[in-house]
């Protein structure tokens, strides 16, 4: 295994690619203006709906329309989310995106493949490798089954192992 990335001090400080960031942000603005809690399932779609996304190439290579399936699935849940369908859901929380469990797991994991920055690969994995309370885990792996879930993980390991985020980063 690497041993991390010896230029930089701790992975909190590895930045998110800007448009992964400004999505993501976008997401968490939406979340507070409604005062509604930011779960994995708004990062999860934030990803998938990027232009041009990875994320949704890894789900398609997994299974043919699989990241249009994922994109449906998850704006049917937020919309029943906000209509009180699975009873009161929390307030919106402020937070750092290193302090979640899924993106901070994403971050830890860049880090440690030495990477200089995050992209959509790795918070996809962080979301993948999240095998606390992520229900949102669960339950794509209950939908996919076990096989094609670890086939989505293997190749999202491997497309963001593959990439040189280096050269995404802006010019400092």
């Amino acid at each position: 295994m690497p041993s991390g990335n010896s230029g930089t001090p701790s992975y909190r400080s590895l930045p998110i690619l800007p448009n992964v960031l400004a999505a993501l942000n976008e997401a968490r603005k939406k979340c507070k203006e409604l005062s509604h809690r930011f779960v994995t399932p708004h990062i999860l779609l934030a990803l998938l709906e990027l232009p041009d996304s990875e994320a949704a190439i890894c789900f398609d290579q997994t299974r043919p329309g699989l990241a249009e399936e994922w994109r449906y699935l998850l704006r049917v849940y937020m919309e029943r989310a906000l209509k009180g369908d699975f009873g009161e859901f929390p307030d919106f929380l402020e937070f750092e995106w290193d302090h979640r469990r899924d993106s901070g797991l994403g971050l830890q994991l860049a880090w440690l493949d030495g990477q200089p920055a995050v992209d959509e690969l790795y918070l996809l994995l962080g979301i993948l490798e999240n095998r606390g309370r992520s229900k949102t885990r669960r339950e794509l792996e209950e939908y996919l089954g076990t096989e094609d879930f670890d086939q989505l993980r293997q190749i999202t390991s491997e497309r963001a192992r593959a990439r040189d985020l280096g050269s995404l980063l802006p010019p400092p």
